[in-house]
């Protein structure tokens, strides 16, 4: 009896958590276990506003480089987006060379585009509770920070100039989970609120090997999604979100620990394809013409590709067929 119990837990399970009339018609099956796994595929483009609040240092522009002086007056040159912060030893600052207060407050501020492509695998439970993880890489295009003085004003560092990037592309790879919530679910179309939680960990190439310069900060994406249902187990999808990335530079363990504060507010638009596996066989009989789910033999089949839906009369169809 026990061993009975056990062979049934499973399945029992899966049923009361993913419904669905057709799993519990046939014995439990690789096939229809991915059938509901569904997999996203997207890319799309983006724009993200940059901040970076520079605080307690001197800032420095000098020969087209920006050097960042602590208390301690050690020089720190910046190389934002493509290396970690390089202390220059024996640098001393000239008689004429023009240098913040090191009490006054910077905030470097760009925009930048942006391309994220991503892959995500999900499962709708109950029909309209939406859970899965994801991947997303983020292509960051940004050639130029503008710096202000919030507090005396712009026109006290007017001497400083723009910071041009010695690097202009940059990579971000943000592992993620996702909750989302079917608001519309009709034959045709899905609409979602959705979100997506990860960490960000930023590289200055796209070699994962390489050491990244930043430490893993985490990220919060806020979205909405539509769907095109094309089929039972073919979709188009959209989505737009807002995100927010938040964190400080630990300057490789220097003194300068917890002194730049980064904002990175983004804008995204992406488009892709969702997908899931049949949960059985296309009918492989030449002359039958069913276009519906089906039996030959005692074994279902389905009448037409999984990138179609149609009924018996041949009328489009993008309600799920049982």
């Amino acid at each position: 009896m026990l061993s009975n119990l056990k062979r049934f837990t499973f399945p029992l399970f899966i049923v009361l958590f993913i419904a669905s009339p057709a799993f519990a018609q046939g014995p439990f099956t690789l096939r229809k276990f991915l059938n509901y796994i569904h997999m996203n595929l997207s890319v799309g483009g983006g724009m993200t506003s940059y901040k970076s609040k520079i605080e307690d240092l001197k800032v420095l522009n000098k020969d087209g480089h920006f050097y960042f002086i602590n208390k301690d007056d050690e020089v720190y040159q910046a190389n934002w987006f493509s290396d970690t912060y390089t202390q220059i030893i024996g640098f001393e600052v000239q008689d004429d060379d023009n240098i913040t207060n090191l009490d006054q407050l910077i905030v470097f501020k760009g925009k930048g585009i942006n391309i994220p492509i991503a892959i995500s695998f999900y499962s709708d439970i109950k029909k309209r509770l939406r859970l899965g993880v994801g991947m997303q890489l983020d292509i960051n295009m940004i050639q130029t920070f503008h710096p202000h003085a919030p507090i005396l004003g712009d026109s006290t560092i007017s001497f400083l100039g723009d910071y041009h990037l010695a690097k202009k592309t940059s990579y971000y790879f943000k592992p993620f989970g996702m909750v989302g919530f079917k608001v519309i679910d009709t034959p045709t179309y899905s609409l979602l609120a959705d979100t997506h939680i990860g960490f960000a960990l930023s590289y200055p190439t796209m070699i994962l090997l390489k050491k990244k310069y930043y430490e893993a900060t985490p990220f919060y994406n806020l979205g909405i999604t539509l769907e095109k249902h094309i089929s039972e187990y073919f979709r188009l999808i959209g989505r737009v979100s807002y995100e927010l990335k938040m964190f400080i530079d630990n300057f490789e363990k220097t003194p300068f620990e917890e002194i730049i504060f980064h904002e990175r507010p983004a804008l995204f638009a992406k488009v892709g394809i969702s997908f899931n596996v049949p949960e059985i066989p296309k009918c492989r009989i030449k002359d039958c013409d069913i276009e519906i789910k089906h039996r030959h033999g005692g074994k279902a089949f389905r009448g037409l590709s999984m990138f179609k839906g149609k009924d018996a009369k041949g009328n489009l169809l993008h309600a799920k067929q049982r």
